[in-house]
């Protein structure tokens, strides 16, 4: 099972440093193709997708839950913006493997 991530440009070259396989998308057609394609994919278990990408795409990610039976989705701030919930940086962490120092 493999994480993911739909991101905009900013957020996206910090994740594929990371390792992340990462599509990219500045418009509602790059994010819709992403979607499907990870969608699609039968070794995505996680999918990220980042606040801006997400934007581009909101009816058909509020519709997931009742329609597809698949990874499991979490939206990510975007690199511009602050903060995130301290459960959603946790969540992240463990999904990439990734133990905060001092642990």
């Amino acid at each position: 099972m493999n994480v993911v991530c739909i991101a905009d440009r900013e957020s996206g070259t910090g994740l594929r440093l990371a390792g992340m396989e990462v599509r990219e998308a500045e418009n509602r057609s790059e994010a819709l193709d992403a979607l499907r394609e990870f969608l699609r994919r039968r070794d995505t278990g996680v999918l990220l997708v980042t606040s801006r990408a997400a934007s581009f795409i909101r009816a058909e990610l509020d519709g997931l839950p009742e329609t597809v039976t698949g990874p499991l989705l979490l939206e990510i701030p975007s690199r511009t913006e602050t903060g995130g919930t301290p459960a959603t940086v946790e969540l992240l962490r463990k999904a990439m493997g990734v133990e905060p120092e001092g642990r």
